[in-house]
């Protein structure tokens, strides 16, 4: 039987998204796949980093504003769905999920990490002008 994990406060959620947006800018998120259904159609997915030459989880216990239920038999995000890279929808939506309502510091960090020569190959999500978001801050990578 698998128990859903207590949500967490919203200081606790709020604190792990500002640790998350201290992380610079190209850091890999590695994914790391726990579960197959059996039909294929949902995939439960882990998310690290790694920080100080250590290994650490992405853990946001947010079932409202984030990608669904976190569970703790496979410790991971449970994703519906296939035909897709399952693996970068999550880093990006994680990227637009920590970054929502702090488009100025994102575009600090990014400008600030980037030397002028390679500011035309950053995306435009990123510093553009219509709808910025985070969803390209983060690299993926399976493992």
């Amino acid at each position: 039987m698998t128990r859903q994990l207590e949500a967490a406060s919203k200081e606790e959620i709020e604190q792990t998204k500002a640790e998350l947006r201290k992380l610079p800018f190209g850091t890999k998120i590695s994914c790391i796949l726990r579960h197959v259904s059996n039909s294929g159609m949902m995939r439960i997915i882990d998310m690290t980093y790694v920080k100080d030459d250590m290994l650490c989880h992405v853990w946001i216990r947010d079932p409202k504003n984030f990608f669904g239920v976190v569970n703790d038999q496979y410790r991971g995000y449970k994703v519906s769905g296939c035909g897709m890279d399952m693996g970068f929808h999550l880093v990006y939506s994680l990227g637009c999920y920590i970054w929502a309502g702090h488009i100025e510091q994102l575009k600090k960090q990014v400008l600030e990490a980037t030397p002028k020569a390679d500011l035309k190959y950053i995306h435009e999500s990123l510093i553009g002008e219509s709808n910025p978001n985070g969803g390209y801050y983060f690299k993926q990578e399976w493992i």
